[in-house]
């Protein structure tokens, strides 16, 4: 998607985009935002052509008044020039429990959003604030070691076998970090 000025939500991209020349606001799901992504994510390679700036994994440029929330990207992402960034290229705007991931991006920075690691992102205490047990990410926590836990941030209006796919589910294989 190129420029966002409305509601983006529940969406996800896994496509590569790649900028040609010295184009700008190049995101892994919307170059320029002046509106709200939400509850979305971003798992392709983003690239920027040489002079190409504002390149993020999710968002190139989040400009007044326009918030990212509740989002993560994994994918690779580079660029040449300056503004370049793992989840947020550039920003003016609101950036909130957003996360990219550290590794496979390649980018230890981000305009905006968390840096975390793909062990880190595969964790749930990464969305539950550790003491807190609130989040704003929608998880369904299993009782047993060994079990799934799964990011269901989908809306729960539906019965529980009409909800949508989970964002991602992870093997709880270590107990002990989640107080167990």
């Amino acid at each position: 998607m190129g420029d966002n000025y409305g509601i983006v939500q529940l969406t996800y991209s896994t496509g590569a985009v790649t900028g040609s020349g010295a184009s700008n606001q190049i995101g892994g799901l919307v170059g320029y935002n002046e509106g709200t992504v939400q509850t979305s994510y971003s798992t392709g390679s983003v690239t920027g052509g040489s002079g190409s700036s504002e390149i993020g994994g999710l968002v190139g440029y989040n400009d007044v008044p326009a918030t990212v929330q509740t989002s993560y990207s994994t994918g690779a992402v580079s660029g040449v020039s300056g503004f370049v960034g793992g989840l947020i290229g550039e920003n003016n705007g609101t950036v909130s429990y957003s996360f990219w991931d550290t590794t496979t991006s390649g980018q230890s920075t981000s305009a905006g959003g968390t840096s975390e690691t793909t062990a880190q992102m595969l964790q749930q205490l990464t969305f539950v604030p550790v003491g807190t047990g609130a989040s704003n990410w929608d998880l369904r926590l299993e009782q047993a070691c060994g079990d799934q836990w799964l990011c269901e941030r989908w809306p729960r209006q539906r019965g529980p076998d009409q909800r949508r796919p989970a964002l991602f589910s992870v093997a709880v294989s270590d107990c002990s970090s989640e107080g167990r």
